[in-house]
């Protein structure tokens, strides 16, 4: 750089830097006042309380693997929770048609343990029967009395009762007389034609179900048949021991259902969020108040927890929940206890902050809520309906909705009004001089 060049350099830089002293000296009010839109008013309130609806119920899915959930539960806790598990046996081998009890050495359901326990977690003990059923249970299937009908007035293989390690293996040692019975009763081959071809079809006609037993307090988890990049030697298998061979048939489908202890109490008013079942709530909200011509800058959703009502397995406390924004479908009616990923045109995280060091809060606060208010009061094309908020625990998580029996109950409209639900909102509005 040339001697002229660095000179004119340091002057335009000092006179940059005067003007600037000289500005500060400025009254500050004046700043920015002719790109402010003129007689702007700003509002922050407190949705009426009245405005917001709420409605709890179980959701019509389930905890199958078809929709990747990796785990299954059994056991009874004390506080009156009862889980079941099911198993579809898919695979078969013709070493084993038409086998006799007398040519099984041993036959055993070995199991792989995961790290989840509800109920008395100080315990490892879990109880339960393994039962060969007739029939099938359908992708969607929950805790029903025809369901669990079929599970008492099933044939009772074995039992395991005992305590486990987790990331371990249980084996439960079967019965060879009803386990050949069940071998050779558990599918049928039939013939179907098809396009002028004749098939071999393979029906399912029986299937296993791992029946909570009555002692233990305790729920175990296990891994189910949805296993991402984990062996399949890991999945639910029944092992059967010749006298020159062993064999091992793995399960292709698993499912568990639960049914929940009379305690937890969901409809109208109530805001009740839980796994298993699971559990969702609806929130509605009339906007009615908010002007038609609002900017809304900032929204906050602020939900209180019941003392004593956030039950929690070995994963511990539930940190944060979803809310699921709606979209074209309404999630009124059946719709709302459905399948969400049909559903909603948003997502939100509902985090829990830290009390102090050692404990989190009692609240969940959905600080993200004013885009989702944006797009509901606005009309073009990237208006959405208003037709509300579905509050769940994860299922983008599946190890916390479908996979634990963690659940949590927030204060509801009739708490008193610092424990209530709270929107909280501010806009801005032009008004006329």
């Amino acid at each position: 750089m040339s001697k002229a060049s660095t000179i004119y350099f340091l002057f335009t830089c000092c006179t940059i830097s005067l003007l600037s002293l000289i500005s500060c000296n400025d009254n500050p009010s004046q700043i920015g006042e002719d790109y402010l839109p003129e007689n702007v008013e700003f509002t922050q309130i407190d949705l009426p309380i009245s405005d917001m609806t709420f409605t709890s119920g179980i959701a019509a899915v389930s905890n199958t693997s078809n929709q990747l959930n990796n785990a299954i539960l059994v056991g009874q806790a004390d506080d009156g929770t009862v889980a079941h598990s099911l198993l579809t046996l898919i695979e078969r081998s013709d070493e084993l048609k038409d086998i006799a009890a007398s040519s099984i050495v041993r036959a055993e359901l070995r199991l792989r343990t995961i790290d989840y326990r509800y109920g008395d977690t100080n315990s490892r003990r879990v109880s339960f029967d393994v039962v060969s059923m007739e029939g099938i249970f359908g992708s969607n299937a929950q805790w029903a009395d025809t369901l669990i009908t079929k599970i008492d007035n099933g044939v009772t293989l074995g039992t395991y009762d005992g305590d486990y390690l987790d990331s371990s293996f249980t084996y439960t040692q079967l019965d060879p007389t009803k386990t050949a019975d069940f071998l050779n009763s558990y599918f049928s081959l039939d013939t179907v034609v098809s396009n002028g071809d004749s098939l071999i079809q393979t029906q399912t006609l029986r299937t296993i179900a791992l029946k909570a037993g009555q002692s233990g307090g305790m729920i175990g988890a296990f891994l189910g048949t949805a296993i991402l990049n984990v062996p399949d030697s890991l999945r639910p298998t029944l092992v059967v021991t010749l006298a020159d061979t062993v064999i091992e048939l793995e399960m292709g489908v698993s499912n568990w259902i639960t049914k929940l202890p009379p305690s937890v109490e969901v409809g109208a008013g109530k805001i009740v969020l839980g796994a298993g079942a699971p559990i969702r709530t609806h929130v509605q909200f009339n906007l009615d108040t908010i002007p038609a011509n609002a900017v809304i800058h900032s929204a906050e959703l602020t939900f209180h927890i019941v003392p004593g009502e956030e039950k929690s397995g070995t994963t511990g406390a539930v940190k944060a929940l979803a809310g699921y924004v709606a979209g074209d479908n309404p999630l009124g009616s059946d719709k709302y206890l459905a399948d969400v990923s049909t559903l909603f045109s948003g997502f939100l995280i509902g985090s829990r902050p830290a009390a102090d060091d050692a404990s989190l809060s009692d609240t969940y606060r959905f600080r993200a809520f004013g885009f989702v208010l944006i797009r509901w009061l606005r009309s073009g094309s990237t208006e959405i309906a208003n037709n509300g908020l579905l509050l769940a625990l994860s299922r983008n998580r599946p190890e916390i909705e479908s996979a634990t029996l963690d659940r949590v109950v927030l204060y509801g409209p009739d708490a008193p009004e610092e424990l209530r639900p709270r929107l909280r909102i501010v806009y801005s509005v032009q008004v006329k001089s």
